[in-house]
């Protein structure tokens, strides 16, 4: 796990996280449904702080994980295509990029 060794995780690295982590979830509403997705390079700190900042606002959090993706844009698991159906709300902790990935620009060209 590069991240774990790269950058450690401190106990005491969870107050400062959990603060930044107020402003992306201030809109968050109790009974909205949120999905995490991340990847099993980033730091477990990072994810379990944010389902927390979610859960603190009242919203249903749920985890979705994988292996590293071998490149950025690289096509994210099909079962994680169907988790994000039936969230509101995607939130993105990967290390590798995904926005341009295949499904995504199947879905905005009208393929899908």
């Amino acid at each position: 796990m590069v991240m774990m060794e790269r950058f450690g995780s401190s106990p005491n690295r969870v107050m400062s996280i959990m603060k930044s982590f107020q402003i992306p979830v201030r809109s968050v509403q109790p009974g909205d449904k949120l999905l995490v997705i991340t990847d099993d390079a980033m730091d477990p700190v990072i994810w379990q702080c944010m389902m927390a900042a979610i859960n603190e606002k009242g919203g249903e959090a749920v985890l979705c994980m994988w292996p590293r993706l071998p490149r950025h844009f690289a096509d994210v698991p099909q079962m994680a295509i169907e988790a994000a159906r039936g969230a509101d709300v995607i939130v993105a902790l990967t290390t590798t990029a995904m926005s341009n990935s295949t499904p995504g620009s199947r879905r905005h060209s009208g393929q899908d």
